[in-house]
């Protein structure tokens, strides 16, 4: 990886009931540059639209998960019936996505 990722900032600890998507909103505008500084706001704003599906789900399963570990365990397992459901290689939708994050931190594979 390169020295200087594109990650976006870690939140420290944040209760599941206290995930709030307007946290990674920025200016609430993409930015679109190559700008280091660009892409961290981008790819945090990206964070927000899955924080907003994760609150989606765990609202509609009725929460009472304690850690987000256990909720994108049962999110995950979830999605394996949708893809299912719709006839969809998940393991290639899901190695697709890794290979957009990884573009999108700027790391090297």
């Amino acid at each position: 990886m390169h020295a200087k990722s594109n990650r976006v900032r870690p939140l420290g600890p944040v209760a599941i009931d206290e995930l709030d998507p307007a946290m990674f909103a920025g200016d609430g505008e993409p930015r679109d540059t190559a700008n280091q500084d660009d892409i961290v706001h981008d790819n945090t704003r990206k964070a927000g639209f899955a924080a907003t599906a994760i609150n989606a789900y765990s609202a509609q399963v009725g929460g009472g998960y304690e850690t987000f570990h256990a909720l994108m365990g049962d999110f995950f397992a979830d999605l394996h019936h949708l893809a299912d459901a719709l006839d969809i290689d998940l393991a290639a939708a899901i190695s697709d996505g890794r290979d957009d994050y990884l573009a999108e931190i700027g790391c090297d594979r």
